[in-house]
């Protein structure tokens, strides 16, 4: 019975999506570049996501109202611990994009975008091509629902086995 109950954990987390774990704080939605010169953190995300500034501008990252320790780490943008209630700050001499990331919060990104600011017509993206399937998906993963129905078997399949060796009177190993 021991043995089931400490099973009982992987039964709850086994349906769970592939994309729950994640972090951060996109919505899916496209990030304009806004001009901003501070960064505040809260809790697992930047904001702004994109900060656009001019060249030589200096750029402050603020954690004072997150609650968690992060860090910041990207192209021209050197590691740096940013503990509770820290601030850290970048000049920008040179015109681009220095994405970052803190690697203690996966999903957790931005972008400082340096330079002249955005072009005046969006870029034109080529549309992507629908890959193969069978008929009746939907474009869905069944990777997730199949992991989930996996360990469920499994689990009681171990169930069975426990509770059939009590049951038939076969004898269970001593521990």
């Amino acid at each position: 019975m021991k043995r089931v109950l400490a099973l009982a954990p992987l039964l709850a987390l086994a349906p769970a999506p592939t994309y729950a774990g994640g972090g951060g704080c996109h919505t899916g939605a496209p990030a304009d570049a806004v001009p901003a010169t501070t960064v505040s953190i809260d809790h697992a995300c930047f904001g702004p996501v994109a900060a656009r500034v001019g060249v030589g501008a200096k750029v402050t990252w603020d954690n004072t109202q997150s609650g968690l320790a992060h860090n910041i780490s990207g192209p021209g943008i050197e590691f740096t611990d940013l503990p509770i209630g820290a601030k850290h700050s970048i000049t920008f001499d040179s015109a681009g994009l220095y994405p970052y990331a803190c690697t203690l919060h996966p999903g957790m990104s931005g972008v400082v975008v340096v330079g002249a600011g955005l072009p005046a017509a969006p870029v034109e993206t080529p549309a992507v091509q629908p890959v193969a399937t069978t008929s009746g998906d939907d474009g869905g993963s069944y990777v997730p629902l199949g992991i989930g129905v996996l360990a469920v078997a499994v689990v009681a399949g171990l169930v069975v086995v426990t509770f059939g060796r009590r049951e038939r009177g076969v004898p269970v190993p001593a521990r």
